[in-house]
């Protein structure tokens, strides 16, 4: 897409139309409009989530055409995706950016592979996290014109805090579906979401063992095993990152 605008004013328009976001219509006028002449990408995916060390969880997610296939191919067994450029940015917490060809050397060739299969050329990323660095909002680009590089990576960290705004504002309150790879209900299970729900709701762990039929044993492992997976110290913490995450319901 061609506006003939510079990247100082596309940037500025960027910044300006990211707080009017009110909607999925709006959303994608701005990822349509502005930042894609300023990055010149072909498909992007952003999206809500759940990080930590070992992998990511999604919480939503909006595609801009980006291939939801290669994100099943970094499915891991435990539910979460992950990938070396992840974990990369995991540690430095700035933008990150592969070119095909030029960067393999870098990467494990297993990864190549999967980024080849897919024809995504070339990717760069960037993610924002509350202060707890555990939830946030996740950004990526594939298929830019020409070579991706520091002029790129420049640009996403200007612009990621004011996405982040428009994503937040954009999205729904709640995801109709949670069937892309790497949803966060995969990362408790059914039987621990269901003991949250009705920690949430006030129930003792008494009335939760008679409600689901199960021993107050029961209930006790199974939210402390919840505490353990949404990295948490007090039931409080976890109903909280449940609720963040849309594991339970408000």
């Amino acid at each position: 897409m061609r506006t003939g605008k510079n990247s100082n004013t596309l940037l500025l328009e960027i910044i300006q139309k990211a707080p009017r976001v009110c909607d999925i219509a709006s959303l994608n006028e701005l990822l349509d409009g502005p930042l894609k002449a300023l990055l010149k990408y072909g498909v992007m995916i952003c999206g809500t989530g759940f990080y930590l060390e070992n992998g990511s969880y999604g919480h939503q997610y909006h595609s801009r055409g980006f291939p939801e296939e290669y994100f099943r191919d970094l499915a891991q067994a435990d539910g979460s995706i992950d990938s070396p450029l992840m974990r990369l940015w995991r540690e430095e917490r700035k933008p990150l950016y592969f070119q095909s060809k030029r960067d393999d050397h870098l990467f494990p060739v297993e990864w190549i592979r999967i980024f080849n299969k897919h024809n995504l050329q070339n990717i760069i990323g960037h993610a924002m996290f509350d202060r707890r660095g555990k939830v946030g909002s996740t950004f990526i680009f594939a298929r830019l014109e020409g070579q991706v590089g520091e002029k790129h990576a420049e640009y996403l960290e200007q612009v990621t805090p004011s996405l982040c705004l428009a994503l937040a504002q954009g999205l729904p309150p709640h995801p109709e579906e949670e069937s892309f790879p790497g949803a966060t209900r995969s990362l408790l299970s059914r039987k621990q979401c269901d003991i949250l729900q009705w920690v949430h709701l006030g129930k003792t762990n008494w009335e939760i063992s008679k409600i689901l039929e199960v021993s107050e044993d029961t209930v006790k492992y199974h939210i402390h095993q919840a505490m353990i997976k949404l990295n948490t110290k007090t039931r409080a913490q976890a109903i909280g990152r449940a609720l963040e995450i849309g594991l339970i319901s408000p």
